[in-house]
């Protein structure tokens, strides 16, 4: 630290000490204004401990382990509870379904996701996802 302005000493407060009969009177010390924090975005399902661990090299042929309820919570359909067949996707929300369950719920209920309760105007806001379902082995 700086020196004290009146009695030299490092440690502030040590001019004082004398049950404040010092007749010098503190003298203001200039303090350099803050610099401002920047902002960090944290994308959703992140944590700060994950924006700030250091990226790992990827391992070329890797096999990676997921549980399989992870899995089949991706590729089941949230109305009919089955894999997905002919994925239909919901263009506002993104939700997955099968093109025939999607279709009857959307004529037969309210118009909106299953899922998320995501308004749906018309069945031009469905999209079939063929790449999707390359990826479910039949």
């Amino acid at each position: 630290g700086m020196p004290c302005g009146i009695c030299g000493s490092v440690r502030h407060g040590d001019c004082m000490e004398t049950s404040g009969k010092s007749s010098k009177k503190k003298e203001k010390t200039s303090k350099k204004p803050a610099k401002p924090l920047k902002k960090i975005v944290v994308p959703q399902g992140c944590s700060l401990a994950d924006m700030l661990r250091p990226v790992r090299e990827a391992v070329p042929n890797a096999t990676v382990r997921i549980p399989r309820k992870v899995i089949d919570s991706d590729f089941t359909c949230a109305i009919c509870m089955n894999i997905i067949i002919e994925t239909t996707i919901i263009t506002d929300c993104l939700h997955r379904f099968c093109a025939d369950c999607i279709t009857q719920c959307l004529r037969h209920s309210k118009r909106e996701c299953p899922s998320c309760r995501t308004p749906v105007a018309s069945q031009r806001k469905l999209v079939r996802d063929a790449y999707f379902d390359t990826m479910i082995c039949k």
